[in-house]
């Protein structure tokens, strides 16, 4: 059992083994890969990512905040991803990279930059729509796949992004999309309207990909 007793400013990663427990007793400023397969009892003290890494979190609730910095990509492996009642801050230039695990955030949801998702995840949040963007982009796997985009009430995006790897992925509207600014559709994908509306605050930029309504 490891227990640092103050913050703990790491200027790489971080790997908690299997048959090991770490209690952190403040914060902890990460430049590296966090990679949880043991026990993590955070107690409510964050994580801060101040590089870009992947991140693990283990296979239950963090109980953690967790922040990515400014200009970096944090990706999610090996498990999902549940912070239980603490916040989640996703910074201007910042990216969280869902990679087919899902999210589950019971506290605040600041996103000012980027949340990037395949789509089929699960994500369970108050959305935040007044800021930030989310960036759907398919599994990658060279085969035609289906995605639900996701209804989040009278709101449900302020910036909305479709970048699919392939071509040949649809992303389903599945109400009526209301988006605060811009939808942005760049290289491949369709997006299916299903005959449902989209409102929009801005425009809809195309530079790629296809529109069925």
């Amino acid at each position: 059992t490891y227990n640092p007793g103050g913050i703990l400013n790491l200027g790489g990663g971080l790997h908690i083994a299997s048959t090991a427990t770490m209690t952190p007793s403040a914060a902890i400023n990460i430049a590296g890969n966090f990679d949880n397969d043991g026990t993590y009892t955070a107690a409510g003290n964050a994580i801060s990512f101040t590089s870009s890494a992947t991140f693990n979190p283990g296979s239950s609730t963090i109980d953690s905040s967790v922040v990515v910095n400014s200009s970096n990509t944090v990706t999610l492996v090996d498990n999902h991803l549940n912070i239980g009642s603490r916040n989640l801050s996703i910074p201007t230039g910042s990216t969280l990279v869902l990679g087919g695990k899902n999210l589950t955030v019971s506290g605040s949801f600041v996103l000012d930059g980027t949340l990037r998702l395949q789509g089929g995840e699960t994500t369970t949040l108050t959305q935040d729509t007044n800021s930030g963007t989310w960036e759907y982009v398919g599994d990658g796997d060279s085969v035609a796949d289906s995605y639900s985009i996701k209804d989040f009430g009278t709101t449900d995006y302020y910036l909305l992004k479709i970048a699919s790897t392939d071509s040949t992925d649809v992303f389903n509207l599945v109400s009526n999309l209301s988006v605060f600014d811009d939808i942005t559709h760049t290289t491949g994908g369709i997006v299916q309207g299903n005959g449902f509306t989209m409102t929009l605050g801005g425009t809809y930029e195309q530079s790629g990909g296809t529109v069925l309504q």
